[in-house]
């Protein structure tokens, strides 16, 4: 057991992690929606290169600064820390450019129900270290586009923006490092402006309404996206997409 890198424990109803304080080479972590109160098991765990934790609930900014101290590992600890309410996931980064209590909390106190509520999308404009944003479900008053992500050229990686609402990918275009790029479940019809991306080599699309696909087609020629997206919807799956909204 103490070779597993890859730990899955979602959904369960587990109460304490310690027994994790063995498993010498882990690497991932999912422990969502179980009965874990904190997260001081993290100061037993005896690697501290773990790259990803996946949290039940969203831990308030105290909480993420008090378990770094504890763990006297500061900026080393993780590459990225996702917290979640609900079915909302905002990405903190926990490195040299950790988000300070004042500016989380003022995102955490925007959850409603089960959506993030950003009242205006240049209040964004704040996460310029971030490098991957995972934002599930989230909902901005009066923006049905990603203009606001106009400033963080350093992102590789915008995936899991699902059920957002998106009419248009719009501005996406500016993220000349962008390598993986995921909008499924929206509302999306033109992608045209994808074709201004040169190092994309993932995609995900579904479940959108996008008829045509040939601004991509240039990546897909150079074998930098999978053939998987080449072929054009047919008629009944325009359709049947238009059935699901």
């Amino acid at each position: 057991m103490k070779q597993l890198q890859y730990i899955d424990l979602r959904d369960n109803c587990i109460i304490s992690c310690e027994p994790l304080k063995h498993l010498v080479n882990l690497q991932m972590l999912f422990i969502d929606n179980n009965c874990i109160q904190d997260l001081e098991f993290i100061t037993t765990l005896p690697n501290y290169k773990l790259d990803w934790i996946y949290y039940q609930r969203t831990p308030t900014a105290a909480d993420i600064q008090n378990y770094l101290k504890l763990s006297n590992i500061g900026a080393e600890f993780a590459k990225h820390f996702e917290t979640k309410a609900q079915k909302t996931r905002e990405l903190i980064r926990t490195g040299p450019e950790v988000y300070d209590e004042k500016m989380v909390r003022k995102y955490q106190n925007k959850v409603s129900g089960n959506r993030l509520k950003i009242e205006c999308d240049n209040e964004l404009k704040d996460f310029k270290f971030v490098e991957k944003f995972n934002i599930t479900n989230l909902y901005i008053e009066s923006c049905y586009n990603v203009r606001f992500w106009r400033t963080p050229n350093n992102v590789t990686c915008l995936e899991d923006v699902r059920y957002c609402g998106l009419k248009s990918v719009r501005g996406v275009e500016k993220m000349k490092q962008l390598k993986t790029l995921a909008f499924q479940r929206n509302n999306v019809v033109d992608i045209s402006c994808l074709k201004e991306l040169p190092n994309l080599t993932s995609l995900s699309v579904g479940w959108n309404k996008i008829v045509d696909f040939s601004p991509v087609q240039h990546l897909i020629n150079r074998g930098q996206v999978d053939k998987q997206y080449q072929s054009t919807p047919t008629q009944q799956e325009i359709e049947d997409s238009k059935r699901l909204w």
